[in-house]
């Protein structure tokens, strides 16, 4: 009867522990060894690894088993400010790896694109990965010293014409600022009215909610307007108490015949504020209906 062989506990930084036989701890091993002595990034080797091996482990586990094992760990590249790391083409989805205009073999660059915060990935020739016009560097210098202070990449003169994608306008225009030379509008109007729909598709549930109350505004200002428009054969009291009802409908009846300048000896009486209630459409204090103050 054979042994069975033993096997060995790698421990994880969460306290779970990997098992591996002896077999399978010297593979990992040796190659482990393998791609530390090629200078593979941290995140390269931990993607080789779990899928050689079939495994699950995380940078962090590897990194440590690299100490414990006296290897040589390389970091992922920074580039930038520190603690901006780039990450590797390969991680790219495969339809993204190659430039879609020139067939070109896309890289990592330390600059940004017109602003846009974040890495480039340019080919070779140095193709816009929007519209495929060839980029060039862009370098802004202090005025009194001359060092350079930024760098991006941007569209040289003249740039290409593109079309307003505000469904309602659709013209053909040159952008005027090589700096964001991807608007989508051709005028800040337009530009206003993309954006609103993008937020309108975006979210759906909100868009409905607020144009159903900007129809209800709008219904209202036209009950409003009715109400004023008829006015004019009333008698003084109405015409100062209506408006302010409209406008604040939880006045009391003291309060808005008040503020109409109504003195006490000449104010309205509840039946009389009632039917002022009942013409301009507004409930009583509190949201009582009209007619039990």
């Amino acid at each position: 009867m054979q042994a069975q062989p033993q096997s060995s506990a790698l421990t994880y930084p969460h306290g779970s522990t990997l098992r591996l036989t002896p077999l399978g701890l010297r593979v990992l091993r040796r190659r482990m060894n393998q791609l530390c002595a090629r200078r593979t990034p941290g995140p390269r080797l931990t993607e080789i690894l779990n899928r050689e091996l079939d495994l699950s482990r995380n940078l962090d586990y590897y990194w440590k088993l690299a100490k414990s094992l006296g290897l040589e760990w390389t970091p992922a590249q920074r580039i930038g400010r520190p603690g901006h790391r780039v990450a590797p083409v390969e991680l790219l989805p495969k339809d993204q790896q190659l430039c879609k205009f020139c067939g070109g073999v896309r890289a990592p660059v330390p600059y940004q694109l017109s602003g846009r915060k974040g890495t480039l990935f340019l080919c070779e020739t140095k193709c816009c990965p929007e519209c495929g016009v060839k980029l060039e560097v862009h370098e802004i210098r202090n005025k009194a010293t001359g060092k350079v202070e930024a760098r991006h990449w941007s569209h040289p003169f003249p740039m290409p014409p593109r079309r307003c994608l505000n469904p309602k306008c659709g013209t053909e225009f040159v952008p005027a600022n090589k700096k964001n030379p991807h608007q989508e509008g051709c005028s800040r109007p337009c530009t206003q009215i993309i954006s609103v729909r993008r937020w309108e598709k975006n979210h759906p549930e909100r868009a409905l909610d607020l144009q159903r109350r900007s129809s209800r505004n709008r219904q209202e200002k036209v009950e409003q307007t009715r109400i004023l428009n008829h006015l004019s054969n009333k008698p003084l009291a109405w015409r100062r108490i209506v408006p302010l009802l409209l406008i604040n409908r939880d006045l009391s009846n003291i309060q808005a015949q008040d503020l109409a300048g109504i003195k006490p000896g000449e104010r309205l009486s509840r039946s009389a504020m009632n039917r002022v209630r009942i013409f301009a459409g507004v409930r009583g204090p509190q949201g009582r209906p009209a007619g039990k103050l």
